[in-house]
This record gives C-alpha cells, sequence and structure tokens, in this order.
C-alpha cells in the first residue's frame, strides 16, 4: 500500500520465538505522521522513517481487539547487543531464505523480488569513494560476503555501547562519536581541491582598431572598423590577466550536542543545521563526496565530485 506502515513485534503481546510467531505474521501497525505533515496526496513528508530494527511506542486504535497497532514515535538508545538471528525482537532481514526482501534494479531503478538473503538488497554506506579530477567519482560498495563478515552483519545496530543518535549530532564533546577523525567531515578535510585559475580580460570585438585584425574562436577572423582605440591601448587591454590559487578551505564542523539537527540516510548521505553558538553551519552530503557547506561567516563551499 506504500503508506508507511511496519510488522511490529510487541513486548507483552508477541513472543520472541519465531517458530510460534513467524515475521510475516505480524500485525502491520499504522503511522501516526506530525501535525506538520498534511498526509494528502501529493502534500507532506513520506511516512517512511522506521527501519528493520528500530523501537517503537504506539497504542490500539482498536482497544482490547488489539488488532490494529499505532505508531506514534521512535526510540533511541545505547544498544548492548548485536541482532540475533531468527529470533523476534531483532532485525530479522537474515533469518530465513523464504523472506521477501526489496531489491531495485541498478538500470532501472524499478523494485522487486530480491534474493533473500542477499544484503546488497538493501541500502548501506559506500565502502571506498575515489574522487579524481575531470571524471566521475568512483564508489566502490561493499559485497555481501563483505557486509555480513562485520560483527553486525551490517544489520541494526550496527554498533554497540554508542548512542543510536547520529555522531554528529553528538560532536566532539563526545568521546565515542569519532566525528572529525572517522567518517564523512574525515573524508572532506582529507580531500581538499586545490586549483589554479587564470583569468583573461579579452575586449569586444567593437573595439578593434580600424585595419587590424584577430583570430577568434575557431579560427574565424574578425577586422576592426572602428577607431575608438590606437593599437596599443587595445594592446594593454588584451595583455591584462590574473592568475589566482583557489583552495578548497576545511570544513567548519565544530558542533556542540544538542545544537547541531542532523539527518542521515541509510545509504550515507547527510544533512546538518548546525546552531552551535559561534559555529552556525548549514550542510547538504551526498555520498559520492559531492556537497554544499555554509560556514558561519556565510562563506559557501561547494564541490561536485564528477565532471
Amino acid at each position: 500500500m506504500m503508506i508507511g506502515r511496519c510488522r511490529v513485534r510487541i513486548l507483552g503481546w508477541h513472543t520472541p520465538n519465531q517458530a510460534e510467531l513467524p515475521t510475516e505474521d505480524l500485525p502491520w501497525a499504522q503511522v501516526l505522521m506530525p501535525i506538520t505533515s498534511a498526509s494528502q496526496t501529493g502534500v507532506g513528508h513520506a511516512p517512511v522513517g522506521p527501519v528493520e530494527g528500530t523501537w517503537v511506542m504506539g497504542f490500539y486504535r482498536d482497544g482490547e481487539l488489539a488488532q490494529e497497532p499505532v505508531m506514534v514515535g521512535t526510540l533511541p538508545g545505547v544498544p548492548e547487543k548485536f541482532a540475533k538471528i531468527n529470533t523476534g525482537f531483532n532485525d530479522p532481514r537474515l533469518d530465513t531464505d523464504d523472506t521477501d526482501l526489496n531489491s531495485v534494479s541498478s538500470t532501472t531503478g524499478l523494485g522487486g523480488r530480491g534474493t533473500p538473503t542477499n544484503l546488497t538488497s538493501f541500502p548501506y554506506i559506500p565502502k571506498s569513494i575515489s574522487i579524481v579530477s575531470g571524471s566521475e567519482a568512483t564508489i566502490e560498495e561493499y559485497t555481501d560476503e563483505e557486509r555480513k563478515a562485520f560483527s553486525s552483519k551490517s544489520l541494526y545496530p550496527r554498533e554497540l555501547n554508542v548512542p543510536t543518535t547520529s555522531k554528529y549530532a553528538r560532536g566532539e564533546g563526545d568521546s565515542s562519536s569519532l566525528a572529525t577523525t572517522k567518517g564523512i567531515i574525515a573524508f572532506k578535510n582529507k580531500n581538499l581541491s586545490n586549483r589554479t585559475i587564470v583569468s583573461t580580460f579579452s575586449p569586444s570585438p567593437f573595439l578593434i582598431p580600424k585595419g587590424e585584425s584577430i583570430t577568434a574562436f575557431a579560427g574565424k577572423s574578425i577586422e576592426g572598423t572602428k577607431e575608438y582605440l590606437s593599437s596599443d591601448d587595445y594592446a594593454s587591454l588584451k595583455s591584462i590577466g590574473e592568475v589566482k590559487q583557489i583552495k578548497q578551505p576545511p570544513s567548519a564542523y565544530a558542533a556542540v550536542y544538542p545544537y547541531n539537527h542532523v539527518y542521515e540516510s541509510e545509504s550515507g548521505h547527510l544533512i546538518e543545521m548546525d546552531d552551535t553558538p559561534g559555529k552556525e553551519r548549514l550542510h547538504w552530503y551526498h555520498r559520492s563526496g559531492t556537497f554544499t557547506e555554509f560556514h558561519p561567516k556565510g562563506i559557501r563551499t561547494d564541490r561536485i565530485a564528477a565532471h
């Protein structure tokens, strides 16, 4: 139906034993959107926030019949254990071979039935990004085998004993965040661009002195017909040039919790609206390395990881 519903296993109502209650037999829970979203055709936010393994709170809208749960919010926390395979109240993506998983075609972008236990059907952060001047970025993805070899098997949670709050929101005040030494900010600061730009002023052809000619684009010859400038004055204008070295400034990231409002996507996109006093920033980052960042004093940095 594509209206944001999720299957939920409810504490106190459902057993964690999947032999008794398989995931596919769990009830669908409706999403309760905030008042800031219209939830109407073509208007409002998409109700697609929770991921596999997300803890939610809610209520039964049909009361004691308990067949129509509604989710009203998600619960952050500090995970202590990785997901257990074939156990309820855990990310179920690797549980059984007969589970229908989503897949996306690399050519058409259309979804279909994926290989049940192949994790490449699901989004994940890049393994590495290679940026070469004058060409598109090369993004290397983790293989299914590499993802399953992680301690978390790339299921949720992906890390233990650290808050589920984004490390970019936790900032440098949290020693576990490593926001400036590992991840997107570190990648940006290790790959600063440095370019030399030569600008030359070429006066209008209308200023070419009468009796002289220049060779323009594609070898076309243009002859002067006016006497606005002497030959020496025209030559002096044409010789004006400037050489500048353009250096990409490092990220101005210096977030302090709880002032940085962060959204991270599953595949590695990042949006920040940082209200940290004196370090206010706006930052839009694409997983390929392309980004736009507004620094505290209004400096805007744009980088495109392509042609």
